[in-house]
């Protein structure tokens, strides 16, 4: 016919000849050289950056993991991100046209890409998940600090819950409180302490109904 597959004529330089023959039986043809390239392929790994390399797809608090695209065409690729967080069945685009992303425990979930080479041939998608660990600790980080941390407490499955955050100085004084929704195994609670000064804070976790969970403790210098 007038179509070809140029998947039948195998990877590299061919030469195609389309031959033509009219029904009074007079014949013609032509020939054009092309180049097959091989079918693009995309390929995750992750690398962690926390004390603990072995658990590069399950974090902690504080923990990170780089997820990064490998295109078998070479390094001149543009990638399409995809992340559906854990325990939904969203899926949103990722504004990222690099091979790298930088995950931590507010982006758990999974990840799909999909690359397209420098020639415009695109790549089946690729998936990789990066899940919690789970922990009974009070994950308080940094510490010490400049006033400025992070609280994290584990909340097994993700379910939606409340949890409450006191703190109080050294000398028994409540400096902060607060409730927070939290609909995700870890979620990094902010804190800010700049205007309380320097010393040691103690941080009391508290159930929906207001019953002390945990406690740790932070210190401000």
């Amino acid at each position: 016919g007038t179509n070809f597959n140029a998947s039948v004529a195998g990877i590299g330089t061919k030469t195609l000849w389309y031959i033509y023959t009219n029904g009074s039986g007079c014949t013609d043809s032509i020939s054009k050289t092309i180049v097959v390239n091989a079918f693009p392929t995309l390929s995750l790994a992750a690398l962690s950056t926390n004390a603990n390399p072995a658990n590069t797809l399950s974090l902690l608090p504080g923990w990170t993991t780089t997820i990064s695209a490998t295109m078998s065409t070479g390094p001149n690729a543009t990638y399409v991100w995809q992340y559906q967080r854990l325990g939904t069945t969203f899926t949103t685009t990722i504004p990222n046209t690099t091979n790298n992303y930088l995950v931590n425990v507010d982006k758990l979930g999974e990840y799909t890409v999909v690359g397209t080479s420098d020639l415009g041939c695109t790549s089946l998608a690729a998936k990789i998940t990066v899940k919690d660990s789970a922990s009974t600790k009070l994950i308080i980080y940094p510490s010490p600090n400049d006033g400025r941390f992070s609280v994290a407490y584990y909340n097994p499955g993700g379910a939606l819950v409340k949890q409450g955050i006191t703190i109080y100085s050294s000398l028994g004084k409540k400096v902060y409180n607060d409730v927070y929704t939290i609909s995700q195994p870890w979620k990094n609670i902010s804190i800010d302490l700049r205007n309380h000064g320097a010393g040691i804070y103690y941080v009391v976790i508290r159930d929906a109904n207001g019953k002390k969970i945990t406690t740790g403790e932070v210190m401000v210098r």
